[in-house]
């Protein structure tokens, strides 16, 4: 079970990473100044977007929103059987 919790918990710290990565693209592509037209960086956007939904159709705020349950949820059990022994 630890195993299992330490793999979910590494892959919430990568989901976080790559949230904190699409903030900071965010705020960049606030500040642009008119050098790229409005339709090329949504064109670009709609690229990325599908490269990081792909095939599974699941978008990343979906993912770690579960990946927090599975934690919180995990936990709980942890300390629920350690409450048992």
């Amino acid at each position: 079970m630890t195993e299992v919790e330490n793999l979910l918990n590494q892959l919430l710290a990568k989901m976080t990473e790559v949230a904190s990565s699409l903030e900071e693209i965010s705020g960049k592509l606030e500040n642009l100044n008119g050098t790229y037209s409005l339709d090329d960086v949504v064109a670009k956007l709609d690229e990325v977007t599908s490269d990081i939904v792909g095939g599974t159709g699941y978008n990343l705020t979906d993912l770690h929103g579960e990946l927090t349950n599975i934690t919180s949820e995990l936990s709980t059990i942890n300390t629920t059987l350690m409450m048992k022994d």
